[in-house]
């Protein structure tokens, strides 16, 4: 039994000596995976940044788009309001100038006849003096 315990003992000693190797090991090319990852990470900061600095001005640029859609869409409207506008005082000027027109007409003619019946009123004077004149 003695034998075997020193059997054991022996073979832990190898076994622990063995682990303490693979650990040194293991713990090497952590080592330089951590170095490895920090040259990396370094690398990468002035493409993190430029990248931060493309998505502001994609952000940017997209915002600026969507106020010009928008300012475009209020414009757009406004040309057909008053498009339509235009149209409804394009109607109301033509039925003014019918309106001017028969107005014309009718002053014309007003004139017509107040020329014709200050004629009258001339010749009625003419005839009632000459009337007048033919009975003294």
């Amino acid at each position: 039994m003695e034998q075997k315990l020193s059997e054991i003992t022996r073979d832990k000693s190898k076994e622990s000596v063995y682990l303490e190797q693979l650990y040194d090991e293991v713990r090497e090319v952590t080592k330089k995976l951590h170095q490895k990852l920090e040259i990396k990470t370094q690398e990468l900061v002035p493409h993190q940044q430029e990248r931060a600095t493309c998505h502001a001005a994609l952000d940017t640029a997209v915002t600026e788009a969507k106020l010009l859609e928008d300012s475009s869409k209020r414009s757009q409207e406004m040309l057909i309001s008053a498009g339509k506008e235009l149209g409804s005082l394009d109607d109301k000027q033509s039925l003014l100038r019918l309106e001017l027109t028969k107005s014309e007409e009718e002053l014309s003619l007003s004139k017509k006849r107040i020329a014709e019946a200050r004629k009258e009123v001339e010749d009625c004077r003419r005839r009632k003096d000459f009337t007048l004149g033919k009975r003294f």
